[in-house]
């Protein structure tokens, strides 16, 4: 399975300023390959909101008794646990989770993500993210499972690697 069709296929159902604010986070061969790919799925006819409604695989999502069971847990979590999970992931992905709350570990997570990435994602918590609740059930439930399948964030390789629940949320659809 192709990495850069799974991503494609994430992409595409995204509006098209979000697409190109993913791109740009990305190297310009990545660019270049990932711009084909939505060039290809768009002349095949694929409808965006067909495509995202069928070929998702969302994380399971805490039923809505208890929306907020998520949350409260993230929020006493480690700013490095934090981090393991997300730190490698697009800017506009941790500003979207740093909107979620006012979190007591926001500002030691954006101090600890490389120059050019945290002033991407201050640009973006400038811009503003629209109140989307599924996206935030999403992320929540999303980042939460990710540390808790996750080793201790002591672990060096734990940052170096993308996390599972991330790279598995939109499988490529042949």
């Amino acid at each position: 399975m192709n990495g850069h069709r799974q991503a494609a296929v994430a992409l595409y159902g995204l509006s098209s300023s979000d697409q190109a604010r993913i791109l740009t986070e990305l190297p310009p061969q990545d660019q270049r390959i990932l711009q084909e790919y939505l060039a290809e799925l768009a002349a095949l006819g694929f409808d965006k909101a067909a495509n995202m409604s069928e070929a998702t695989a969302p994380v399971p999502v805490a039923p809505a008794a208890a929306p907020l069971e998520p949350q409260a847990r993230l929020r006493g979590a480690a700013a490095a646990d934090v981090l393991a999970v997300v730190g490698h992931e697009p800017a506009a992905l941790i500003a979207q989770l740093l909107a979620i709350d006012s979190w007591p570990w926001a500002g030691a997570v954006l101090d600890a993500l490389a120059p050019h990435k945290r002033m991407l994602v201050r640009e973006a918590l400038d811009a503003g993210i629209a109140d989307a609740p599924a996206r935030t059930l999403f992320l929540l439930a999303a980042v939460h499972a990710g540390m808790a399948h996750a080793p201790a964030a002591s672990a060096p390789a734990r940052a170096r690697r993308l996390p599972a629940f991330l790279c598995k949320w939109l499988p490529w659809t042949r």
